[in-house]
């Protein structure tokens, strides 16, 4: 049976609510439960495109939910990668997804994936990375690498980047546009193509763009309370990357050294795809296989 995608409030400990669906199978029938984190100026409706076919066949319910400060979840003005991790914790015990559930993240909310990996990692049982925002002042990543890919940014963009890192202080009084950054031309053809992208923008930032937007950025470009190259191969469950070789936002160069780095990562990249691998036709249900499926022996 597949469900459908109401939207349903969770309330948190501190008082707070999230909001979220569940789409695929019934959660009570379901095999794998999985939680989806949504990117930069997205929300809860902006779903991994999986077939029907593929989600019965492996038995999968899937949760998406507005990250605190978007769409219709209450912001948390003390909100930090260690938050959003335990927010997340909180809405798989308030659905009861069990031990261990599974993480799908796309983009910025890639962050929140490698918090899951640092904080949680004994309720995780796979995580697929989406095209995920890397810091280019991650400690572990080289000097001249980092200054290379942000120079190859468009001078705006490096402008606001490095503003984010070194005078945080500025987003108080300068919203982040809810559009994304330039995007090659494989991603412009895209999003032209789905509509509904630009509907799940402006629901995303109904309530404040500070809380969301703002928020986002400072704590992926700011200075983060661990490194993930130094993260240890959690060893009982894959952790996959999947990146476009012609990424704007995430220079595929970087991630190519993230995967240098943590050699235990699988590690799809997809020749003449951008940032919005997720929308390709085909590779949700490619991502979700491979996040559930036992590895080959």
């Amino acid at each position: 049976m597949v469900c459908g995608s109401e939207t349903t409030l969770a309330k948190l400990r501190d008082g707070r609510s999230l909001a979220y669906i569940e789409y695929g199978i019934e959660r009570k029938l379901a095999t794998h439960k999985v939680i989806v984190i949504h990117g930069l100026a997205s929300s809860r409706h902006h779903r991994l495109p999986c077939s029907e076919k593929v989600v019965k066949e492996l038995g999968v319910c899937l949760v998406g939910f507005d990250r605190a400060g978007y769409g219709e979840s209450d912001p948390n003005p003390q909100r930090s990668i260690r938050s959003d991790v335990s927010d997340i914790e909180e809405l798989a015990d308030h659905l009861q997804l069990g031990d261990k559930f599974y993480i799908v993240a796309t983009s910025i909310g890639g962050y929140s994936a490698w918090g899951c990996l640092k904080y949680i990692p004994h309720r995780i049982a796979g995580v697929s990375m989406i095209a995920p925002a890397v810091n280019f002042w991650w400690p572990g990543l080289p000097q001249d690498l980092s200054k290379q890919a942000l120079s190859s940014r468009v001078l705006l963009d490096s402008l606001i980047l490095n503003a984010v890192h070194h005078t945080p202080w500025l987003l108080n009084w300068w919203s982040f546009p809810s559009g994304p950054m330039h995007l090659d031309e494989v991603d412009i053809k895209i999003l032209t193509e789905s509509p509904i992208i630009k509907e799940i923008s402006l629901q995303a930032t109904q309530r404040s763009h500070r809380q969301s937007l703002n928020k986002d950025m400072l704590l992926q470009f700011g200075k983060w309370e661990f490194d993930p190259l130094e993260l240890q191969e959690p060893g009982d469950f894959r952790v996959s990357i999947w990146q476009g070789d012609r990424d704007y936002p995430v220079p595929v160069e970087l991630q190519r050294f993230v995967h240098k780095k943590l050699p235990w990562l699988d590690y799809h990249e997809i020749a003449g795809v951008g940032h919005l691998v997720v929308l390709v036709p085909g590779y949700g249900d490619e991502i979700i296989s491979n996040l559930v499926l036992p590895r080959e022996i």
